[in-house]
């Protein structure tokens, strides 16, 4: 288990589990935890589940970052899924129709399922 004060990671049945522990994703936060989790990713083959269970917040830098985390996991072979997302966070990714890029599902155990 990994973890710094934005991200907390377990690799779990070989995806990597990551929990932004910020409840804003923004221009600051977003590098940070994207280079984290990149660091992490190769030992679970670029499957990984991000928990967005304490974000209640994602700024443009953040989307962002998250689109290019997508496409790097991609571009290894593996996927990224996120789950938790409250209904504000939810009503974000379909405004902006990222939810047609970025895979969203309800619970843990349904994106553990769905990076497999």
């Amino acid at each position: 288990m990994s973890q710094s004060s934005f991200t907390n990671m377990k690799i779990v049945g070989g995806v990597l589990i990551a929990r932004p522990e910020r409840e804003k994703i923004g221009e600051y936060e977003s590098p940070i935890m994207k280079a984290e989790i990149e660091g992490e990713a190769p030992a679970a083959k670029w499957k990984v589940v991000m928990e967005m269970h304490s974000v209640r917040m994602v700024a443009s830098a953040g989307l962002g970052a998250l689109v290019s985390l997508n496409q790097g996991c991609k571009k290894n072979g593996g996927k990224l899924v996120l789950c938790g997302l409250d209904e504000n966070l939810k009503a974000v990714f379909e405004l902006t129709k990222l939810h047609r890029v970025l895979m969203l599902v309800d619970t843990t155990e349904a994106a553990v399922k769905a990076v497999g």
